[in-house]
């Protein structure tokens, strides 16, 4: 009993939903504001995502032999996941951000996203998202951005008047962003908000585990 009580404390701590939660935003300022996992690829990993855009590369028999595809910017994770940019100096039509797990190539864009961050849930920030929105976050593998609310008033104003005022720096493990409000110069911890569900979930729980621990004790156990 007491380990099924466990588990419904772990089950409902943040980061067991699947969609993100709102993000709530408190300004932080020097050490505060440095959150981050910034993880480099390994060299071999480097050396494997050359070797699938090589791969891809040959598929066209009319491209010129021996690319010289580098990749720059690039962040992994415990997964394995790695997001990078990926260039190709004679034809710069392969340029790009892209996505790359387990040998595969996930996705790739040729626009201005940057990558940032990833942490070990599989999730990635970048900036330059696009001309409308300057900071996004993704979920592996997914292609396209998880949309984020704010549930701090300012910020969302901010956000839903301007969306190329905030910017991210990085997330750490806890699945919390550091970022920016460009207009003001104002940095921020965006931390996720659990859902009413999970709140009451784990409240129940760890009272539970209470009792059931002071029973266990008022028995020698």
């Amino acid at each position: 009993m007491f380990r099924f009580l466990l588990a419904l404390v772990l089950a409902a701590l943040p980061g067991a939903a699947d969609i993100f939660p709102p993000l709530i935003a408190r300004p932080c300022g020097g050490t505060a504001c440095t959150t981050g996992t910034y993880d480099r690829p390994t060299s071999g990993q480097i050396a494997d995502i050359v070797a699938v855009y090589d791969s891809l590369y040959a598929e066209n028999p009319n491209n010129p032999p021996n690319p010289d595809f580098t990749i720059s910017d690039a962040f992994t994770n415990a997964t394995g996941y790695v997001i990078g940019e990926v260039r190709l100096s004679s034809n710069p039509t392969w340029d790009g951000t892209f996505a790359y797990y387990n040998g595969q190539i996930l996705w790739s864009t040729d626009n201005e996203l940057i990558p940032v961050d990833l942490n070990d849930n599989n999730l990635a920030v970048f900036s330059g998202c696009s001309g409308l929105v300057s900071a996004c976050l993704y979920g592996l593998p997914s292609p396209s951005p998880d949309p984020l609310t704010f549930v701090d008033p300012i910020i969302e104003q901010i956000y839903f008047t301007s969306n190329t005022d905030i910017q991210f720096f990085g997330i750490d493990d806890n699945d919390d962003i550091v970022g920016e409000i460009q207009s003001t110069g104002q940095e921020y911890i965006f931390s996720p908000v659990p859902e009413p569900s999970s709140v009451l979930l784990l409240s129940a729980a760890l009272l539970a585990v209470g009792f059931a621990a002071r029973k266990r004790i008022a028995r020698g156990l």
